[in-house]
Formats: C-alpha cells, structure tokens, sequence
C-alpha cells in the first residue's frame, strides 16, 4: 500500500507496463496504437507521481483550471510504502493510521542522533500496554545500507527507548529513520523520523 505522508495527496499506480511502454512512438513493445496491442512485462512497475496536469491545451477550446495545472519549478511529495498479509489486515483499517497531516496522536516517536549512533524514543499516550519494534534504517543515496532493530514494551507510564549504536563514520552524511511497528501485526503505528548522521 502507498501512503501520503506529506500534505497534499498523489497518484500511483502498479501496472505491466511502464510509460515508454504506453508512448505510441516508441518502447520496445514497438509503438502499439491501441492497449490492447501492449505486451505486459513480467515485472510490476509501481509509479509514485506529485500529479497529472489537467487536460486541454488550449488550441481548440479552453485550457485547464487554474486548480488542475502544475505550477513550474521544484515540487515535493513524500509517501510511505506500508506491507501488508491480504490475507490477514485490513486495508481500511491499515490506511487510517495514515493522514495528509500524519498518523494518529497516541504515539509520539523522537530520534536523534549522538556520538555513538541514533537514539530514539517512543510515548505511549494511550492507556494500554503494546509491545513494539523499534527500527532503525540508514540510507546513503536513497538506498538502504544498514538496519537495526529492537523490542521494547510499553504501557502509559514508561516511554520505550532504544539506542542504536554504531560506526558513525561510516554512515557519516547519510539519512536515517527510525520506524516504530506493532510487535504481533508488523503494523507501523507512527510516522518514522529521520535526520541525518
């Protein structure tokens, strides 16, 4: 499942068949004219997009809305691939955790890094006991290069803490998160955090 984790929403999809696929001038399916001629691939290609400007161009009738272009420049967007069981969650459930504005507020997970590493915390707000696996993950370039893990219990009254420590110079400059996910389901129950070693 893809999740908005930013502020607006986006559009993605998984299909066969990537957009040179689906371009009539070219791709290695030979420039098909009609779908039904494209040759699905073996591989699933997920596409993640800020967005589509609307259409009509203007050159015989109106352009799009105002609402319906992309303004040009820079845009950002940020999401969240979240696993799931089919056969055990609950998709709607599942994507409720999920807001344009974060996950819900009974849980509150700071990190930050240190001399030795990355520590983080997570406060439960609510009045139950869970037991969660606190996770870190380091990415140079975008690609996951180490990760780390620990299970903490926690109830209203004690914050779960976790330290991870490691070789800070090799992972100097890199980005890291740290995700807390519900022990028994493997649901995350928070938005990670990040920062920077």
């Amino acid at each position: 499942m893809v999740a908005s984790t930013g502020t607006r929403l986006f559009e993605s999809n998984a299909l066969h068949f990537n957009w040179r696929d689906m371009n009539s001038s070219n791709g290695w399916n030979g420039g098909v004219k009609h779908p039904y001629e494209l040759k699905p691939r073996e591989e699933t290609i997920l596409s993640v997009s800020y967005g589509s400007r609307g259409t009509g161009g203007a050159s015989c009738g109106p352009g799009p809305l105002t609402q319906y272009e992309l303004p040009a420049g820079n845009l950002s967007y940020s999401y969240t691939i979240v696993p799931f069981n089919k056969a055990d969650d609950d998709l709607e459930v599942l994507s409720r955790l999920y807001k344009n504005t974060g996950l819900v507020d009974t849980f509150e997970l700071t990190a930050a890094a240190n001399a030795n590493g990355v520590n983080a915390s997570l406060k439960n707000n609510s009045k139950f006991e869970i037991s969660v696996n606190l996770i870190l993950g380091i990415y140079r370039n975008g690609k996951l290069v180490y990760t780390e893990s620990t299970g903490v219990t926690i109830d209203s009254t004690y914050s779960g803490k976790a330290n991870f420590e490691f070789d800070r110079a090799q992972f100097a400059g890199c980005q890291y998160k740290v995700f807390a996910w519900d022990s028994d389901t493997w649901v995350p129950i928070i938005l990670p955090v990040e920062g920077t070693v």
